[in-house]
């Protein structure tokens, strides 16, 4: 995750999402990640990044790693993608992440 120019761009691998502050519409933690369906990602053993459906809220991007059972999902308004998850290697960081995004937001 990095800021330049008044964006935030989340990244992993070859994919990335790049927004504004003001584009974020909410912020919120969840404990299990719903049921979703790569469409043109990396859905590994240990992370999954890139496009996927996810149950519940459509075509969103993904930067998390499956085995930290936390996510942030942030809901955007624009062009990009209307939701992107993303958590951090250890439930400590993904509290850091959430806090960053919400003192974003």
């Amino acid at each position: 995750i990095s800021e330049k120019n008044s964006e935030v761009t989340i990244s992993a691998m070859i994919y990335n999402t790049t927004f504004a502050p003001e584009d974020i519409i909410s912020v919120e933690m969840l404990t299990d990640m719903p049921s979703c369906t790569r469409t043109n990602g990396y859905g590994g053993a240990t992370k999954s990044s890139g496009h996927f459906t996810v149950s519940g809220y459509g075509p969103s991007m993904l930067y998390i790693y499956n085995d930290v059972e936390e996510y942030i999902v942030i809901h955007l308004k624009g062009d990009g993608p209307e939701y992107v998850f993303v958590n951090g290697e250890t439930k400590d960081k993904t509290n850091e992440l959430y806090d960053y995004f919400i003192n974003l937001h």
